[in-house]
């Protein structure tokens, strides 16, 4: 039998982490709509562009935003985009590779492997998007607390259940990753070494099925709390931030001068 106190330990600071933080990131002063609304258009603009120079002028403009208004979070953040730096390299890897053919004489063919062409351009453009995108998303939704996320689609009109999805689901993930590090923790504890055999396979296999299962136990007594807690299909998001005239409107305004700009020398500057 489960101790109770594993679901009290979690309960809080998933829904809403900001309650526990210090206003000491720039980026955290700033209203989660004006954020989100940002990075949307910041993304259809970069998404629209397929001129290498201003993409890459996109990337250093999205770098600098993002060493100014997170700081020294900057280094976690990089690291938190591994998976994209590891895509953009595979990227590279396969994409710009060949195959030239040519024929000496009639009756004879040649062929060889060449790099680059329009597979080194593709990749290029992908590679620049894909960085401009991400690193907007990790300074200026990355940093934002599940609740105060919620709470700005919810306020952008965003429909409600679709909001709630959204948070129950952070939660769900949170109660997989608990469960999956007590039960690896367990397994070390009983001597558990993974080798390439069956009993390995075997174990990773019933380590997942524990982890769904007692994952889906543990939401089960979440939603029983939240009803014994007077839950009525409707979840409240504490320390919303309001809309401040002094530091929102300055920083829509460099937000929108900077989509114009990449718009402008993207689509309607002649090269």
């Amino acid at each position: 039998m489960s101790r109770p106190s594993d679901d009290r330990s979690h309960s809080h600071g998933t829904f809403d982490a900001s309650s526990s933080q210090s206003l000491s990131r720039p980026i955290d002063r700033f209203d989660p709509r004006v954020r989100i609304l940002l990075v949307l258009h910041w993304s259809l603009a970069i998404a629209v562009v397929d001129r290498p120079a201003v993409l890459a002028w996109a990337c250093v403009g999205s770098v600098t935003a993002a060493a100014i208004l997170i700081r020294t979070d900057l280094l976690l953040a990089a690291r938190r985009l591994t998976p994209l730096w590891l895509t953009i390299g595979l990227l590279y890897l396969l994409l710009p590779f060949h195959l030239l053919v040519s024929s000496s004489d009639q009756t004879a063919l040649l062929a060889r492997i060449a790099y680059g062409g329009e597979g080194l351009r593709i990749a290029n453009l992908a590679a620049l998007k894909g960085a401009a995108i991400a690193i907007a998303l990790a300074a200026l939704i990355g940093t934002l607390s599940p609740g105060d996320a919620a709470g700005g689609l919810g306020r952008l009109g965003v429909p409600r259940r679709l909001v709630e999805l959204m948070m129950l689901t952070i939660r769900q993930l949170h109660c997989l990753r608990d469960e999956y590090i007590r039960t690896r923790r367990a397994m070390r504890i009983r001597g558990f070494r993974p080798r390439m055999n069956r009993h390995t396979y075997r174990s990773l296999g019933y380590v997942i099925g524990m982890v769904f299962v007692r994952s889906h136990l543990r939401g089960v007594r979440i939603i029983e709390a939240m009803k014994c807690r007077a839950y009525t299909g409707r979840l409240p998001t504490l320390h919303r931030r309001t809309f401040s005239p002094r530091l929102d409107i300055p920083l829509g305004l460099i937000g929108a001068a900077a989509v114009i700009a990449v718009l402008w020398f993207g689509l309607l500057q002649p090269s």
